[in-house]
């Protein structure tokens, strides 16, 4: 989307998306500096990505599915090598 067609709203938004990219600091700093709502923030950025103007949210590795092992039990060798004790009764 052409950002000429943006409202000035939106423009707006952008710019503060734009500045918050280059921010040397937290978010909610920013947010704080310039009495923005974190919500706000997240909510402008998911719309303008909607709307084509920002970048998507880039995509995390995909995640290898979990190995599974066959676990075999030894075999027992003979007697067994624990002892039982009840105490007090």
């Amino acid at each position: 989307m052409n950002t000429t067609t943006l409202t000035d709203k939106q423009k707006s938004w952008l710019q503060h998306l734009d500045a918050i990219e280059k921010f040397d600091g937290r978010l909610k700093q920013y947010a704080e500096v310039h009495n923005l709502v974190l919500q706000d923030i997240y909510s402008w950025k998911s719309q303008l990505r909607q709307k084509g103007v920002i970048e998507p949210a880039p995509q995390s590795p995909q995640k290898s599915k979990p190995a599974f092992a066959k676990v075999q039990q030894p075999k027992p060798h003979g007697s067994a090598n624990f002892r039982v004790e009840q105490s007090g009764a």
